[in-house]
């Protein structure tokens, strides 16, 4: 019984953390998507460029600042990583930017957060408007946090999960709390049991596993076009 009052309490307080970090994203998106603008007013060419450079299929790179800044027809933007870092991860998607531009875009990320951000500061200047959501078949997921709305894969929902360094499963996630008295209570196989950076899709809902915002790069890099 401790036991089980131990998981519900702990399971209550995730559900609670949650909902607070959701409202934070919240904000950050709006606050970073502003930032990111207004940071490129600056005309690109004038920007310090004694950092790296590379060409990926016609699209130059600098790298400044942590960031890998690239310019498409007049819009500039910026990752993480390069193409050719992430050139070695499984892009499964038949999306492009126009299967976004003025829709709106849900989110589902189990990983800190960071994914989404990455994608609002690149991507949301198209989307109609965006939010966090909890995907409805929970087959594939673990419990939705309270207050999110529910949405199926008939609509854009993009699903981030971050890949722990010790390619699996979530730290800290033992076989116990996947299962109790033979039902799946936690991630199901099938979504952990992906190793490593992958990206794929299921009708609208685009699946991505990622490790330091790697395979979230080679989305979006995928979506504009600048990798096939």
């Amino acid at each position: 019984m401790r036991k089980i009052s131990l998981r519900e309490e702990r399971k209550k307080k995730e559900n609670r953390n949650k909902v607070i970090v959701s409202i934070v994203l919240a904000l950050l998106m709006v606050t970073a998507t502003l930032g990111f603008a207004f940071y490129w007013r600056s005309d690109f060419d004038d920007r310090n460029t004694t950092g790296d450079r590379i060409v990926y299929n016609g699209v130059e790179f600098v790298f400044q600042q942590g960031k890998w800044f690239f310019e498409i027809d007049g819009e500039q933007f910026a990752t993480s990583n390069n193409p050719e870092d992430v050139e070695d991860i499984e892009v499964n998607i038949d999306k492009s930017i126009e299967d976004y531009s003025d829709e709106v875009v849900y989110f589902e990320d189990s990983s800190p957060g960071l994914g989404i951000l990455e994608i609002q500061q690149n991507m949301a200047r198209y989307f109609l408007r965006s939010q966090e959501a909890c995907l409805d078949n929970r087959e594939n997921l673990g419990e939705c946090s309270e207050g999110l709305p529910e949405r199926g894969c008939d609509e854009n929902i993009i699903i981030i999960k971050d890949v722990e360094e010790d390619g699996g499963e979530d730290e800290g996630m033992d076989d116990e709390e996947y299962y109790e008295d033979g039902e799946e209570v936690g991630d199901s196989v099938e979504y952990i049991g992906k190793e490593g950076n992958e990206v794929w899709q299921e009708d609208n809902c685009v699946y991505i596993r990622s490790r330091d915002l790697e395979a979230v790069n080679a989305f979006i890099f995928r979506v504009f076009g600048i990798t096939e």
